[in-house]
């Protein structure tokens, strides 16, 4: 897998992980780290190096789908917003997961959980 299949790959697993259940959100993640945090970032990070690479063939309604999930984060209020008792609670985060499920359809994606193990976490001392 080169560098642009290996962007776009881990672009689609932070979109299905956006998508899931808030639950299912909670467990993607070590009990050491925010879930919420986690999420946000992997999408900011995916998201940024993933749009701009031209051998990635994106359409206009799959950009505006992306455009529309990093839109709303940035919208959110950071201070509540950064927890795991908002992501279960709060309505932006519902918005959040809807608009991350339009985004998979755009892209012809399955609302799947991504792959375990991922990424690897570190637990600081």
């Amino acid at each position: 897998m080169n560098e642009d299949e290996f962007s776009f790959q881990n672009l689609k697993w932070t979109v299905q992980a956006l998508a899931a259940s808030a639950e299912d959100q909670v467990h993607l993640y070590p009990s050491f780290t925010c879930p919420a945090c986690e999420l946000l970032s992997d999408f900011d990070n995916w998201y940024r190096a993933t749009v701009w690479r031209e051998s990635i063939e994106i359409t206009i309604e799959q950009l505006k789908a992306l455009d529309a999930i990093q839109a709303h984060i940035e919208s959110m209020d950071e201070t509540p917003c950064f927890s795991t008792a908002a992501l279960r609670n709060r309505e932006d985060w519902l918005h959040l997961r809807n608009t991350a499920s339009k985004c998979l359809s755009a892209f012809d994606w399955d609302l799947a959980l991504p792959p375990e193990g991922r990424s690897q976490y570190i637990k600081g001392g």
